[in-house]
């Protein structure tokens, strides 16, 4: 047998091999069949609505010349909130510089929206 005969051979093999091995090792013997995997959805009870997360706390620091009630004009607020909102707060008529309050949000009622016009009758 010749060597070009030999290396003729040789090479066949290698490109047979070459292109049937790894069919062969990944998928299962078909080296023709590629198979890739497929996201299957899982239910794990019924749907639940998305929790809404709740806003970070704002907080003020007392400074000198305070008082509860201008606290709590400052930020549109009554004075029965701000103190609701701080449980630390033993007595309204004393409070210390450099205390930090906790300043609830609000409510959507007692905020004015004045960014549209009311209608005209």
């Amino acid at each position: 047998m010749s060597p070009l005969l030999v290396a003729l051979l040789a090479l066949v093999v290698a490109a047979v091999a070459l292109f049937t091995l790894p069919g062969i090792f990944l998928n299962s013997g078909s080296p023709g069949a590629r198979s890739t995997p497929t996201p299957i959805a899982q239910s794990s009870g019924p749907a639940s609505a998305t929790p809404i997360p709740s806003p970070t706390p704002l907080t003020y620091t007392i400074a000198k010349g305070d008082t509860l009630a201008r606290i709590a004009n400052k930020f549109h607020i009554t004075q029965a909130q701000l103190v609701a909102a701080n449980p630390q707060i033993k007595d309204p008529n004393k409070i210390q510089l450099g205390d930090v309050l906790v300043i609830p949000r609000p409510s959507p009622s007692s905020i004015s929206d004045t960014s549209s016009p009311s209608p005209s009758p």
